[in-house]
Order: structure tokens, then sequence, then C-alpha cells
């Protein structure tokens, strides 16, 4: 039997609490059946909306039809009556005693699900965890809690250094390890899969459920709600900003760098409707980001350049060097005078030097001068060349 939350007392609820504790509700079909599930606002590690989906999609927990919200309050209230509803029968009296002790442990941790469970995984199996009241809580509802974060056996170093311990101690032993040989390969094995799951983890998560089945997944410090389908692993989207995307329900787990997609209520790939924006989006900013990278390379390598001056634009329109060297003004022996005057200075020069030239060619070819007053002119021409660097042909 379900545990049922009424419309009235949701209502009421409401009312009594601000929305910030209220959770909005995304209805998906799950094997024919419409089902409301719970989506969370906030990237936390709320086991809280993870459990709850499980109940829900296992027909344990029920939703008003067509509820938008539902009060923290009552998801912590339904979960509770799941605990006392879900005790088995035919205990003795050494057993029922254990058991009403665990319901009261479990209880009592009840109202700290929105901020989190603490759970210590160990690395020699999906299932395994330091035990506590947070695994107890899981083992009561009849929920499988998961992880993939596993050593693979054929690395035989490592898992000797593992064996039972958890998280914690290994973290401890690194350390406290002083850089020896043993604490650095422990260190590698967390830097290497920061994404809490590994290839070997992945194949005995398939391996570790039945298809159809559902539990609650731990990874990357978050509880998320795992199902099963054709021996394919997917992840309950359970993102409140994917509520008005009725395509988006599952997420492929299937790697473990991320490359995942998202999949309708039949399991097929799907896209959001806004997702040609969002790439359209990123690929505008992967290409900005490019422009700027070049522009700063550009700008790397302009600056490397030793013995290059730097120039800018006058007021005139001219380049000017802001280097020391001295001006062909100077160098020349001329007055020191601006840009301008020197150029109207150097093209009256230039007029002059070619009617001469034309003159001394007309003279030449009267035979008028001789062969030896050519060169002569050749000779300043050049000379009056080499003085002026090569700045001006004439």
């Amino acid at each position: 039997m379900a545990t049922e939350i009424t419309e009235e007392t949701t209502e009421n609820n409401e009312k009594s609490e601000c929305l910030s504790n209220a959770y909005h509700v995304k209805w998906i079909n799950f094997h024919g059946i419409m089902y409301g599930i719970v989506t969370q606002n906030e990237n936390g590690p709320c086991p809280l909306v993870a459990v709850a989906n499980v109940l829900l999609l296992k027909g344990q927990l029920g939703l008003p039809n067509k509820a938008e919200r539902i009060s923290e309050k009552d998801l912590l209230q339904c979960i509770a009556d799941c605990l006392l509803r879900l005790k088995p029968e035919g205990l003795n009296e050494g057993d029922a005693l254990n058991y009403e002790q665990n319901i009261s442990d479990v209880l009592s941790l009840v109202p700290s699900l929105p901020r989190g469970l603490d759970v210590n995984v160990q690395f020699n199996g999906v299932n395994k965890f330091e035990y506590t009241t947070a695994c107890a809580f899981f083992d009561l509802l009849g929920i499988p809690l998961l992880h993939g974060w596993v050593a693979d056996p054929q690395q035989k170093e490592l898992v000797r250094l593992l064996g039972s311990l958890g998280y914690n101690e290994v973290a401890e032993r690194i350390v406290n390890g002083d850089q020896d040989t043993e604490s650095c390969i422990l260190a590698d094995f967390l830097q290497s899969t920061a994404s809490q799951l590994t290839v070997y983890g992945l194949f005995e998560l398939n391996a570790a459920l039945n298809d159809g089945q559902i539990a609650v997944l731990f990874r990357n410090n978050h509880f998320h709600t795992l199902y099963k389908h054709k021996d394919g692993l997917f992840v309950l989207v359970a993102d409140q900003g994917f509520i008005n995307e009725p395509s988006v329900v599952w997420e492929t787990l299937n790697s473990v760098d991320g490359s995942s997609v998202f999949v309708d209520a039949s399991f097929n790939e799907s896209r959001p409707a806004d997702a040609k924006e969002t790439s359209d989006h990123l690929l505008a900013l992967a290409l900005q980001e490019e422009e700027s990278r070049r522009e700063e390379e550009a700008n790397a390598m302009s600056r490397s350049i030793p013995t290059a001056p730097s120039s800018s634009t006058s007021s005139e329109g001219f380049i000017t060097s802001e280097a020391s060297t001295p001006s062909i003004a100077k160098r020349f022996n001329k007055p020191d005078k601006s840009d301008r005057a020197f150029l109207v200075y150097a093209v009256l020069l230039m007029t002059c030097d070619f009617i001469c030239a034309m003159v001394i060619d007309v003279l030449l070819l009267n035979k008028v001068l001789s062969e030896r007053a050519y060169y002569l002119h050749f000779f300043c021409k050049f000379n009056w060349y080499i003085q002026f660097d090569g700045t001006l042909w004439l």
C-alpha cells in the first residue's frame, strides 16, 4: 500500500511554509503510467529527492494528481510513514527489538535528509560502504545504495593497498604517508578517478542490478536515482531546469568521462527544445574565446621582439618613432625641422636633381658635355642617396 499525500494536506503546508522549502513536481511517463517525481532546484547532495523518487516510481509513495509542488515537511513525513509501514512481519522477539532500535535511529536521521547524508565509500565493491545509520536508512526502505568508485582487480598492488578501507581512511593515509610509494599510489588513484566512477565500477554497477530495478547511486558527492533498462544504466533527470522538457526524462550512464545523452520516457535519445540555442550560444562563446586567444598570442609575440622601436601616429597623420635615434635632418647636418618641412625639402631636392639629369642627358646627346662630366654627376647622385640611408629613391 502506497503512502499518499492528499491535496488538502499539500495546500495547507504550502501556505504555512515558504516556497524555498517546497519541491516542484514533474510528471513523467514510466511504463505507461504517469508518475510525479520531485525535482531539485539546487545542485546539492540532497538524498531526499533521490529516495523520494525511488519510492514514487516503485509506487510506494503517491502524489495528488497534477500536483505542482510538494512541501518539504510533507515529503519527510511521507518517508517516515514508509519506514513504519515497511516493517517486516514474523520477526522473533530478538529481531523485533533490534528492528525497533534501527527504526528509532533512522527516524532521527530523516529530518537531516534535505541537508545530506554522510556516507563513506569502500573501493572493493559497488555496494560497499562503511555501515552507518545512513546505510541502515536505505536498508530499511529496501533501496539498494550503490557507487561506481571501484578499483580494478587487475591492479593488484592498488587493490592490496585499498583493501576494505573507506575513502576517509585512504585520504588520511595519503596525508600521513609523507610522499612514500604507497601513499603516492593511493593519491594517484583518487586523482585519476576524480569523477568517482571507474570503468570496472561501471561494469559492476550493471551486473549488480536486474533489468527494471531502481536504486540510489552515490557519485560526485551527490545522490541520484538509478534505473537499469535492457542492460543500460540511466539516471533520472531531477533538475528543476528540465521541468518543462517532457522529452528529457533520463540520462545515460555509459562512460566515465561524462559523455552522456538525454533520453525520453521510451529511452530514445532526445534533445531539449532550447538545445539548439544553447549549442549556438556555446559555439559563439568558443569562437570568441579562440579569437581572444589568438589576439593574446599576437600581442605576446609582438612584445617578444627585442629591438623594434615602438611607433605611434602623430597629429599630422605621419608615423613617428619613439626611439632615441637621431632624425635624418640632424644626421644630414641640416637644421632640426618638423617632418613635414623636411619632406618638402627632400621633394625640392628630388625635383632639382631630376631637372639637372634631364639637362645633362640632352647635352650628352648633343655631345656638348663629355662622358667624364656624366660620371661625375652620377657619383654625386649616388653619394646623396647614401647619406639618406636609402630612405628616398632619386
